[in-house]
């Protein structure tokens, strides 16, 4: 019987210790530097709203205030997305749903991060949340994908506990696994932006949300980088500072993705700097 052989090209996680037998500091921080993009910032209308939020743990004072608020969903999408995040994260303390006991991975999804559906509602280029997606194999299928028709832009994994250290691990080569997938479909679509843009890719596990951004800056070898760990409060004490964090992170997720879609959607075409071998296929 034929063994089954994977071939793919590499993808080097900046996360992983073991670089460091391969690389120097200076190197790893030449690669780090490569992968350095400019960053989007939170418009100043949403930033003047965050800030302006009481610091109380109390949760009918912070109730009260979002509920007085008037925001037009259709001018200000931006500013609906922060007041009816942040007064649903308050009710989940007001029902008592957190801390969480006893949830499972699609509870989670369903109550907690949904939010991450909320925060590309309403999107112009109509960017949407889908929970399956054709792929080479049926493990690779993302518990969430956010994608316009055929251009696919962040892939996330979810796990159950953040204890698993086992599963987390795997969430992690998987979701490295289908960025990598993304990249080479953009790249079909747009070779000559091959190594300016990226694939954002979120692993959730119980209440962390780490957001990762894998790039093929310099060519064969595409980097995989940690670029945020945020979490959802489980106290209403540390409500404020972790929302804030969140909703913003989540938002500057939407400009970039939204960013990336039109440079797609206006490439020339052109033809890609080098050839981005596909990501564990059997032969």
């Amino acid at each position: 019987m034929c063994p089954t052989i994977y071939t793919n090209s590499l993808v080097l996680d900046l996360e992983d210790d073991h670089w460091s037998e391969w690389f120097t500091e200076l190197e790893l921080q030449e690669i780090n530097a490569a992968t350095e993009r400019q960053k989007k910032h939170l418009p100043q209308e949403m930033k003047s709203y965050l800030d302006a939020l009481p610091e109380s743990d109390d949760i009918n004072v912070l109730f009260n205030y979002l509920n007085e608020q008037q925001i037009n969903p259709s001018d200000h999408r931006g500013l609906y997305f922060l007041k009816t995040t942040l007064l649903y994260s308050l009710d989940l303390f007001r029902i008592s749903y957190l801390p969480l006991t006893d949830q499972g991975e699609s509870d989670i999804m369903r109550s907690i991060w949904v939010i991450i559906d909320w925060a590309f509602d309403g999107s112009n280029l109509k960017i949407a949340a889908v929970t399956s997606m054709t792929r080479q194999r049926p493990s690779d299928i993302p518990d969430l994908l956010i994608h316009y028709d055929r251009y696919e832009f962040c892939s996330v994994e979810a796990g159950e506990m953040e204890s698993n250290i086992t599963k987390q691990k795997n969430d992690s080569s998987k979701l490295a696994v289908n960025c990598k997938q993304m990249l080479l479909n953009l790249s079909y679509h747009a070779p000559s932006l091959q190594q300016d843009i990226s694939i954002i890719g979120m692993g959730i596990s119980g209440m962390k949300l780490t957001i990762y951004e894998l790039s093929n800056p310099k060519g064969m070898v595409c980097v995989n980088k940690k670029t945020d760990e945020l979490y959802f409060p489980v106290h209403i004490i540390e409500w404020r500072n972790k929302m804030i964090k969140l909703c913003e992170k989540l938002w500057i997720v939407r400009l970039e993705t939204e960013e990336r879609f039109r440079a797609v959607c206006t490439s020339s075409g052109g033809s890609a700097p080098c050839t981005l071998t596909p990501c564990f296929q059997k032969i």
